[in-house]
């Protein structure tokens, strides 16, 4: 399964996340995670998406907007919010069913919500009224559903257009495919934030751990910093196995990251 250069691919999906650390944030242990062409969204300030009761993906507007381009405005009294992409103009309202697109008004199958005090949209509703192609894959394993959203806008602005020409300078050849995240924490006991990721070998071959160079990127007020891991194990991890990285960064508390992008590399 590869992504081709250029092509917004985003991946939605639940997974189980591994307490392998009894002093980690649970606040920070997302649960679920979107791609963008290759990109792991593994953690969005101020909260993260998570499935309804409807079984719908729920986004934040602040991520949605500021990935996407778009401009959103929130107004309190009527708990109404406006997004404005190119000629499209969205308005919700939260716990209402009605969309209204370009001042049309179609109904929802689930409702936007307040969630502490952030505004979540149905990720669905909003990529079908900007016309943004999704689809459902099965990662395999069980229970790693994906949702793919391709559009191309999500990688010509903002800190995605930035990390993307950071890694293009890149030489070395990888595949970006094969690892699969799982789980995502924060370690509390450092001097500094360590981010702890969980992947799953989901090439079907023994995969090297040394081979694995996944770059991980932390997003902190607009100011972006590529962080290594410092797990230097020389192991194989076969079909469907899980492995473990560690990346210590800038940071000293979680409130200070605003977004962790991660990009899932084997070297050829």
């Amino acid at each position: 399964m590869a992504y081709t250069k250029n092509l917004l691919v985003a991946v939605v999906f639940l997974s189980i996340v591994l307490a392998f650390n009894p002093n980690v944030s649970e606040a920070s242990a997302s649960s679920t995670f979107l791609n963008i062409d290759g990109y792991y969204l593994l953690s969005s300030a101020p909260l993260a998406p998570y499935i309804d009761d409807n079984n719908r993906m729920m986004v934040p507007m602040r991520t949605f907007s500021k990935l996407f381009g778009a401009t959103a405005t929130y107004e309190v009294a009527s708990k109404t919010a406006t997004i404005m992409e190119g000629n499209r103009s969205l308005k919700l309202t939260a716990n209402s069913k009605i969309i209204e697109v370009n001042g049309q008004k179609f109904k929802l199958d689930t409702v936007p919500v307040l969630k502490n005090n952030s505004f979540f949209l149905p990720l669905k509703s909003v990529a079908d009224a900007f016309q943004i192609r999704t689809s459902i894959l099965d990662m395999g394993y069980g229970t790693e559903k994906t949702i793919t959203i391709e559009d191309g806008r999500f990688l010509e602005q903002g800190v995605l257009k930035e990390i993307n020409e950071m890694r293009s300078n890149d030489q070395e050849q990888y595949k970006n495919y094969g690892v699969f995240p799982t789980a995502l924490t924060f370690d509390k006991n450092k001097q500094q934030v360590e981010i702890h990721i969980k992947s799953r070998n989901i090439l079907g071959e023994k995969i090297n751990f040394k081979d694995v160079k996944s770059g991980v990127w932390v997003v902190s007020n607009n100011e972006i910093q590529q962080v290594l891991s410092d797990v230097t194990e020389d192991l194989k991890v076969g079909k469907g196995e899980i492995m473990e990285q560690r990346y210590p960064t800038n940071n000293k508390n979680t409130s200070e990251v605003d977004y962790v992008f991660y990009f899932p590399r084997i070297q050829e």
